[in-house]
């Protein structure tokens, strides 16, 4: 059973004590907390910057929060049932042929949509910085 408390956007996991905060992608939008944790990103910032500062948060976010981890491997994220099922399949494929190095394509591509929700979510961001900073 989890506990959410909304105010503070904390999970707290009823078999540790340990206390995990709801990462920024997954929380409904703030320009103050978007402009805290991308400090480095701007309006003008490229696709490149982006990807990168993505990358880093999402191996950040991932590092602490072994659930998210372990959502991300089996595919949890994608965008659809089809989509899971197919990710699915294809893990499966490569498990049966003992094909190492496909299962890692394969879950860096289940990780990669966590990866691609803090792009969307960083480009959410830098059109508010448009709207605000005329």
């Amino acid at each position: 059973m989890t506990l959410v408390k909304e105010q503070t956007n904390i999970i707290s996991h009823k078999y540790t004590k340990e206390v995990v905060m709801t990462p920024l992608i997954f929380q409904e939008y703030d320009f103050k907390k978007a402009e805290t944790q991308f400090p480095t990103i701007n309006k003008n910032s490229d696709d490149i910057e982006v990807e990168a500062v993505a990358w880093i948060y999402a191996l950040d976010i991932l590092n602490n929060d072994a659930l998210l981890l372990q959502e991300a491997i089996i595919g949890e994220h994608m965008e659809s049932v089809k989509d899971m099922d197919v990710y699915h399949q294809r893990i499966l494929r490569a498990v049966e042929q003992n094909d190492y190095e496909k299962i890692g394509k394969v879950v860096d591509e289940g990780i990669g949509v966590i990866k691609d929700r803090i792009v969307d979510y960083i480009e959410h961001h830098q059109e508010q910085m448009d709207y605000r900073y005329v």
